[in-house]
């Protein structure tokens, strides 16, 4: 229907405004505090306007023409007829801006959820790209580690065996400790380091 016309045409009217262009999460936070600013302030004014005109709708003029006017007699009362005629006409253009103005309103709230839902993509967006840059420098780190911790026990059991033995209990008690202890501080370090190479990226 019209008034379905109107709304769809002021939609898209606004969705076309915010498409030309890349908007910021800022710049979207900002048209909606103005818009929601604009949509209270249209609300009070339209609820004043309702209460203070004789009628609400658009039928309620045209039910008062047909009732209270047309079935009078017209030959008695011509000149009051006409001119309470043109009167409830003044007012029906009054209460059809009524109409005009809620689906404006209609239209800048439909407006308001669509920026909201541009700002909960950006920023799920933004998420995920931290995401990925975060997962992608683990993995290198893990790959690092993994290289690096191979080299490492290579090194050490060469130089654990290459010591002299003074028993088999003792040298296999004294190496696991010292094999696993140099292990796990040089790994712990390379991980640290690691780390805030990752959380710099992101």
């Amino acid at each position: 229907n019209k008034r379905q016309t109107v709304l769809r045409a002021r939609l898209e009217d606004l969705q076309r405004q915010h498409s030309s262009k890349k908007i910021s999460p800022n710049e979207i936070l900002y048209q909606i505090v103005n818009l929601q600013h604009g949509i209270q302030k249209k609300e009070k004014d339209l609820q004043v306007s309702r209460e203070n005109a004789m009628f609400r709708t658009v039928e309620d003029v045209d039910i008062h023409i047909r009732r209270d006017i047309y079935f009078r007699n017209l030959e008695e009362q011509v000149e009051s007829t006409r001119q309470e005629i043109d009167h409830v006409r003044h007012i029906r253009k009054t209460v059809e801006s009524f109409q005009a103005d809620s689906d404006t309103l209609d239209a800048e709230r439909a407006a308001v959820e669509e920026l909201k839902k541009q700002l909960d993509d950006l920023e799920a967006k933004a998420t995920s790209e931290r995401h990925d840059v975060i997962k992608v420098k683990e993995d290198e780190i893990e790959t690092d580690l993994n290289a690096n911790s191979k080299v490492f026990q290579g090194r050490l059991r060469r130089q654990l065996f290459s010591e002299p033995r003074q028993s088999t209990s003792w040298f296999q008690e004294d190496n696991n400790e010292r094999y696993y202890a140099k292990f796990n501080e040089e790994r712990h370090a390379e991980w640290q380091r690691a780390q805030g190479e990752a959380e710099d990226c992101a």
